[in-house]
């Protein structure tokens, strides 16, 4: 079970880095007891039972195929890394997915995707270790620093340049590996290399079914929780909850989406009989709502790429438009709320104003656009959507006002009375179509 130089300097760059997190922290006393109570949420008996069941499951999988002729004691290690690394923080995030295939999906992602297939190729042919370190604390440097200078206007051309830095280095490492792929073909071990290729697929896609079924006990569980505070606190009538455990059917989509008007209908049901009612309508809405979302997405395909509005007088092309106007919003109340209690002046520092991991329904490089006034008592922001339409919000010092903007181009000024594009819908909800109109998908129940 030797390691490799790469695996080793990781290990060495992970330890120092917590060393160093620890050494210059400020307040050395409540990051320890942060990271106790951490510690004492993972000693719980509830996650320790799932991770114990989890390595069941892992040692049954290896069994079986080492039975199989398909596994040694040479894979060890890598059967280790990848239960630990791979199938274990997909196993603890599987509260967020919604159905099955979603399951799939994800695992397979994970083990399939571009990165994931990277990684594998430049493992190939690791560094030395001192090599390995300088490789490894550059580019932890280099990312930080893109990520961080990328947040910021201001400093956006520097968070750029370590970005296309990071690039450069993977181009490069590529180049490196196919060298000495191609210069020195004989020297691998392909055998070992597939065997170990095919243990980092072949394991994560053998897990879907514990993860699914994990997921499915989970959402079950919370589900009933949930139902208590319909119920005066007190656990659903048994009738109730046996009627939901059979009516979900072993659908993960089911259990998931059971919220909504659909917890306290059940919560006053006393009755298996009229339980079992309720979750024969609860399925039936559930089916119907996913048949009008899918006609949804396929009425934005089908409008992609076209200029001009409809009958109604609404853009065509209304992709992402949902997305956002839900980003947008965020924005609104967010300067909102720093306005009234940041000195009533409006904040200018992206960092602040952006959610810290992104927009929850928008890609990574969002596009959002925005400016505040010199004497901080305007502001606006705005992003073109892929079907090349302008939607915007803003704010001035008259707090009441909710201004939003739509249009074909962008918005030229901040927002006020008799600007084009600009409308104060807090004065009327018609008083923006393209806002007003309803862009939503439609609810899973």
């Amino acid at each position: 079970m030797e390691l490799t130089s790469r695996e080793i300097a990781t290990g060495i760059v992970f330890v120092a880095f917590v060393l160093l997190w620890l050494a210059l922290s400020k307040n050395r006393k409540e990051l320890l007891r942060s990271l106790l109570e951490v510690a004492k949420a993972f000693a719980a008996w509830r996650v320790w039972t799932v991770v114990l069941a989890y390595l069941i499951f892992v040692a049954a999988v290896v069994v079986l195929a080492h039975s199989l002729g398909a596994w040694s004691g040479e894979l060890l290690k890598d059967t280790l890394i990848i239960g630990f690394l791979v199938g274990l923080p997909i196993l603890l995030n599987s509260a967020k997915f919604k159905h099955g295939l979603g399951v799939v999906k994800h695992v397979v992602k994970e083990v399939l995707g571009v990165a994931a297939l990277l990684v594998v190729y430049l493992n190939l042919s690791p560094f030395p270790l001192w090599g390995e370190l300088i490789l490894q604390v550059s580019l932890l440097l280099f990312v930080m620093l893109a990520i961080v200078g990328k947040r910021d206007t201001r400093t956006a051309s520097v968070g750029k340049l370590f970005e296309v830095l990071t690039v450069l280095i993977g181009i490069g490492l590529i180049a490196y590996v196919t060298v000495r792929v191609v210069t020195r073909f004989n020297e691998f071990d392909w055998e070992r290399e597939v065997t170990t290729f095919a243990l980092s697929v072949l394991l994560p896609v053998s897990l879907i079914p514990f993860i699914y079924l994990f997921g499915l006990i989970a959402s079950c569980e919370a589900a009933l929780v949930r139902g208590k505070f319909h119920n005066d606190r007190e656990a659903l009538p048994l009738p109730a909850r046996l009627a939901f455990l059979l009516g979900v059917r072993g659908s993960l989509r089911y259990a998931t989406s059971f919220t909504g008007r659909w917890l306290p209908e059940l919560a006053k049901q006393r009755s298996f009989r009229d339980a079992t009612r309720t979750m024969r309508e609860y399925r039936q809405s559930v089916r119907s709502n996913a048949r009008q979302n899918r006609q949804r997405r396929r009425r934005l395909r089908k409008q992609a790429g076209r200029s001009g509005v409809d009958e109604n007088g609404l853009w065509l092309d209304r992709r992402e438009f949902y997305e956002t106007k839900e980003a947008l919003e965020g924005l609104f109340y967010t300067q909102m709320g720093l306005y009234r209690h940041r000195g009533s002046r409006y904040w200018t520092d992206p960092i602040v104003i952006f959610p810290l991991g992104g927009f929850k329904n928008l890609p990574e490089d969002h596009g959002i656009d925005f400016s505040v006034r010199d004497d901080g008592l305007a502001w606006v922001a705005w992003r073109h959507t892929v079907g090349a339409f302008y939607l915007g919000v803003g704010g001035t010092q008259y707090l009441e006002a909710h201004w939003r903007y739509a249009g074909t181009k962008p918005p030229s000024n901040y927002p006020g009375p008799a600007l084009p594009g600009w409308a104060d819908v807090s004065e009327g909800s018609e008083a923006s179509p393209e806002w007003h109109a309803d862009d939503a998908p439609i609810p899973d129940a």
